[in-house]
């Protein structure tokens, strides 16, 4: 059997004890398979599926445990009909998608109930007349919507207006919005 010194940890091992690498002295790396390990943080992988007390028992990609087969769903996309996750780990992941789901739902109801009290129904640009409802903004007539947006912070920003309905707001578009923050007055106006 031939052996080779490797060239980290300077140990002679057999050339099964490293990887096939061409253009290199022997065909063959010049540090042993685990220096090379060692070094870019290779660990042993855990079996995906194992056999204890008579039970098939198969381990989660998201919380590492092993589980019965009973404990994940069936599922064509995956090379051995079974999900991935547990039943519990998919449970808890829809269950998060879920409430940004509701929560995104109910922003939403709140803009457009602003946007309604503000610019009619169906809301349109005080300015030119935009019906569309992604373009339509609140603006502050007097001025002064930076400040308030930096004490609130941009998700409350409806919810606070909702509260009271102040008088010294409107519904612009977006364009109609910035072109009055930035030149005073919006060209639909000249």
């Amino acid at each position: 059997m031939k052996t080779k010194k490797c060239t980290k940890c300077l140990k002679y091992k057999p050339t099964s004890k490293y990887y096939p690498f061409k253009g290199a002295k022997h065909n063959l790396y010049p540090s042993c398979k685990d220096c090379l390990r060692e070094k870019n943080g290779w660990k042993k992988r855990k079996p995906r599926e194992i056999f204890r007390y008579g039970i098939l028992k198969r381990r989660c990609i998201k919380c590492q445990k092993y589980k019965p087969k009973t404990f994940f769903y069936k599922s064509k996309c995956y090379r051995h009909k079974i999900s991935e996750n547990c039943k519990g780990c998919c449970r808890k992941e829809a269950s998060t998608e879920l409430a940004k789901t509701r929560q995104k739902g109910k922003r939403q109801r709140v803009r457009m109930e602003v946007l309604i009290h503000y610019g009619g129904n169906p809301p349109q640009c005080k300015c030119c007349g935009e019906k569309q409802y992604e373009f339509l903004s609140i603006d502050h007539i007097n001025g002064g919507g930076n400040r308030i947006r930096r004490e609130l912070g941009n998700g409350h920003l409806f919810n606070k207006i909702r509260r009271d309905y102040p008088k010294d707001l409107q519904v612009l578009c977006y364009n109609c919005n910035m072109a009055k923050g930035f030149y005073g007055e919006c060209p639909h106006k000249r």
